[in-house]
């Protein structure tokens, strides 16, 4: 009994953000995203407000509206390292929106923010990065976009020492895709 009064005992109680996270529990997008929109109105401006957003659009497959809080995120942003991060997170979006050509300007953007620091070489953020680049490569329909992404990801896939496996395999079908044959 005393548990049951620490809960609501009707769906109008609730908080809207735990009726998003149950509705999306139980795979009812629609129901989850109405959900999301209206604690999106209700709530205040803040950072973690747009980070909560970010997540609950990609669960949701709202990859564009996850774009644009990315790209609000990355104004803030003031390190190489931090920069590459937002960009690879736009890439992977673009890459899950079927390749839209937009994703090569995150790459350029990418390979210049690279340059200016070595960090990224021996860690995850450059593993990760590559793969992305490589995923994104396999999955552009335009074939000089597609091939301008895997030279990109196979320089930098040059300055390191490994990639893991998915990595690699990601690598072997980009480059079986563009024709490039070792």
């Amino acid at each position: 009994n005393n548990i049951c009064e620490s809960f609501p005992d009707r769906e109008e109680k609730e908080l809207l953000i735990t009726l998003y996270q149950r509705y999306l529990y139980f795979n009812n997008k629609p129901k989850a995203k109405e959900y999301l929109e209206q604690w999106k109105l209700q709530e205040p401006e803040s950072d973690s407000k747009d980070r909560q957003l970010k997540y609950a659009y990609k669960e949701l497959g709202e990859f564009s509206k996850a774009i644009d809080i990315l790209k609000k995120e990355l104004t803030k942003k003031e390190s190489n390292w931090d920069k590459v991060s937002v960009y690879r997170d736009i890439l992977e979006l673009y890459t899950k929106l079927g390749g839209l050509p937009e994703g090569l300007d995150y790459i350029q953007n990418i390979d210049r923010e690279f340059n200016q620091f070595d960090d990224w070489k021996q860690v995850g953020l450059g593993r990760m990065t590559i793969q992305a680049a490589f995923e994104y490569a396999i999955i552009c329909e335009n074939p000089n976009i597609s091939k301008t992404s895997f030279q990109f990801a196979n320089n930098w896939f040059k300055q390191i020492n490994s990639l893991p496996l998915v990595a690699l395999e990601a690598a072997w079908k980009a480059a079986e895709k563009c024709n490039f044959y070792i």
